[in-house]
Order: structure tokens, then sequence, then C-alpha cells
């Protein structure tokens, strides 16, 4: 069964900057783009959804108006656009209500790790994160383990709107650390209009155990917590070759769901992601 994928970075650095990939080895200086990930994937990706890429601020408006002319070319197969915004800035209101003329963009994106988490809290974002909602449009959300807490205050505060946790909640994936992130995540996944997305995991699996063996409890336990309507599948891609790379990861979710029933299956894989994003 063919996946959607809902996490599909593009890297154009010739285009586009992106600093933040200076300090990752597997990244630097590279372009990940969108042959590249055809030529990948083959025939195991039915359609996908852009994730921003996390391009320099001054030229996130720019990475937007790219992506949407390289979707538009016959065969990209992306069905929508995650875009980046930035809803604590004074001028979010008015650029929100210019991006919503661009069909391309299903959702938005404001990584949350990377700053103060004090940002989440405010009141100026999170009524910004309600106009998303109020459009029927969603928000990915994307903490790490550290910031559930943080995510959960966010979530209730922003319940008209349709949040996607990124990365199975960026778990810790050390026996120690498995109580924190379950009882985290029990809460989150009270709330309705919160989905979990299977991705990103890989990227933090230490490279000398088993992987499958390491990851599956976790991902068994999102899918658990969140119910099969409420799960979508990211391939992370390019952070993905943090791990052993996105053929191994598609693999390795065939592997993982191979006894599950073909119902649940294509929730996971294509279903969900058709229904939270809005797809056509």
């Amino acid at each position: 069964m063919k996946l959607i994928d809902t996490h599909q970075h593009l890297i154009y650095p010739n285009d586009l900057h992106y600093s933040w990939t200076d300090d990752v080895p597997v990244l630097a200086g590279k372009a990940f783009q969108i042959e590249d990930y055809q030529a990948l994937v083959g025939e195991a990706i039915m359609g996908t959804v852009f994730m921003e890429a996390a391009v320099d601020v001054e030229l996130y408006q720019d990475e937007v108006a790219f992506i949407s002319q390289l979707s538009a070319k016959s065969g990209s197969g992306i069905l929508g656009i995650v875009a980046a915004a930035y809803p604590e800035l004074d001028g979010f209101d008015t650029w929100f209500q210019q991006s919503l003329a661009n069909t391309d963009i299903v959702g938005y994106r404001r990584i949350l790790h990377v700053v103060d988490n004090e940002m989440s809290q405010s009141e100026r974002f999170r009524q910004n994160i309600r106009k998303l909602g109020e459009a029927n449009k969603s928000f990915d959300m994307c903490f790490l383990q550290s910031q559930l807490s943080f995510a959960i205050e966010f979530a209730k505060a922003c319940d008209n709107t349709q949040l996607i946790l990124d990365h199975c909640g960026n778990p810790v994936l050390e026996a120690e650390q498995w109580d924190d992130w379950y009882q985290h995540m029990f809460e989150l996944a009270q709330m309705e209009h919160v989905a979990i997305k299977i991705s990103g995991i890989t990227s933090s699996c230490p490279s000398n155990v088993d992987m499958k063996k390491k990851i599956t409890p976790y991902i068994e336990a999102c899918i658990q917590l969140f119910g099969w309507d409420r799960c979508v599948w990211g391939g992370d891609w390019p952070v993905v070759n943090l791990g052993q790379g996105l053929s191994h990861w598609i693999d390795l979710t065939h592997e993982i769901f191979a006894a599950e029933c073909s119902d649940n299956r294509k929730k996971l894989y294509q279903s969900n992601a058709k229904q939270i994003y809005g797809l056509a």
C-alpha cells in the first residue's frame, strides 16, 4: 500500500538559504530537490505534503512562492504546502490573510523548539493560531519532549484549530524517559483536535541498537493513544538521513504495521492525511 508523505522537506540552496543546515554535516551545502526525492521513493509514495524547511526568516514568503511554482509542474506529486508562519510578529494577520489566496497552502508551522517556551504561551501567538482554525487551516506543532507540558497548554488554548504534533512528540529514546513522554502524550491525546504524526523518530535513534525494536513501542503507543483516525505518516526527508534514510524508514513502517488490517493501514498511510490536511 502506498503512502502519502505529510512531511517532505525540499532544500534548494541555490535559490534559498537554510542557515541551520550549516551545522548538520549530512545536509550542509547539499541540495535535496524534488527529482532526488522521487528517484529515492519510486512508487512507494502516492503524494506529498511539503513541509516548510526552516529557510532563513527573511525568505519564508519566498519559499512558499518557490514551492508553489514547483508543485504546479506536472508530476510534482505535491498535494499541499505547510507554510512557515510567524504568529508572534506584528504583521502576521496581514500576511496570513494574503496567504489564504494561495490555495496550495493547507496548513502552517512555526518550529517551537528553537525559541523560548514563552512564545507558545503568549496570548498574541495563541490568538493568531486560532485564526488559522477560523480559516479551516491546520497548524503543525514541533516541540521537544521536554516541552510537551507547554504543548498541552497551547493545545488547550487553541481548541478550534486542527493541530498535528510532529515526530511522535520527539521522545527521548531512553527507558527512564518513557513515563514522562507517555503521560504528556496521554494528555494531548485527550483533545480531539490534536493529531499525531508518525515521523522523525528514526533520526534520534542510536546507531548501535536495533532500530525497529527501539522505536516500535513509541509508535504503537501513539496509535493506541490517538487512535487510527488521528494519525498520519511523514518521511521527514532529508532530515531522516540523520538515521538510516527514507527508504529504510518506509520499509520499517511496512514491517511494523504488516499485521495490521488494511483499513487501519489505509487510514495511517493515506486517508487521514487527506482528511486532516484537507487534501484534494
